[in-house]
């Protein structure tokens, strides 16, 4: 579950004093903005892989519109390709929830896609977000821990968000060794990004930092 979700109650969760909305995040997402229904709820169906160790995440078979990952340790970087996935017009939702990373990089293709790293643990490598992510995407991280030895524990670089597209960081800790979180050259064109009820931390040694979030 995630971090805000006491049980479930059919397919609803249910949640715990500090929960919002139907999924139990930690913090409240303004109306306005997120991403639209699906048309279809078939859509959103994607097998999910349930324990166990993985060291290499293979292309996708075609149509396939998406990747679920639950209780996984992974004992490898994992580099995502949104361009790899053959499915045309249709929703990508890639889901890692209470999973052990060593590094994972997303990669945009322009389409809508629903990214939820929920309730996870990175200790080594980044966690990094880069291309385009589409019309009505939502990247949620949320109840995870951040932290590393590199310079910037979660980036968005050469980023951009589409209409009615949201980033949403709630209820982590993220910590790395200049800033917690990096967004160069980020592009918004109608979305949100929302950072609230994080620990944050950075530590540069040449320069006073007065922020652990760099945006640019």
């Amino acid at each position: 579950f995630a971090a805000r979700t006491s049980s479930l109650s059919g397919c609803e969760c249910v949640c715990t004093a500090g929960g919002y909305g139907d999924k139990c995040l930690p913090a409240a997402v303004p109306e306005g903005l997120g991403p639209l229904p699906l048309p279809d709820a078939k859509d959103t169906e994607v097998r999910c892989v349930h324990g166990g160790s993985i060291g290499s995440v293979g292309d996708p078979d075609p149509n396939v519109r998406g990747l679920c990952f639950v209780n996984v340790t992974f004992t490898a970087a994992i580099v995502l390709d949104l361009s790899r996935f053959a499915a045309p017009r249709q929703a990508l939702n890639i889901t890692l929830l209470q999973c052990v990373l060593l590094g994972l990089s997303i990669k945009g293709s322009g389409a809508r896609v629903y990214v939820s790293v929920v309730s996870s643990i990175l200790d080594a490598g980044d966690l990094r977000f880069w291309g385009d992510f589409g019309t009505s995407s939502q990247i949620l991280v949320a109840g995870s821990a951040i932290v590393t030895t590199w310079s910037h524990a979660i980036q968005f670089q050469r980023f951009s968000l589409g209409a009615n597209a949201t980033l949403l960081l709630l209820g982590n800790l993220i910590e790395g060794e200049i800033y917690a979180v990096y967004l160069p050259f980020v592009v918004v064109d109608g979305g949100g990004i929302i950072i609230k009820g994080n620990t944050l931390r950075g530590a540069e040694e040449d320069v006073p930092l007065e922020s652990a979030v760099f945006f640019e």
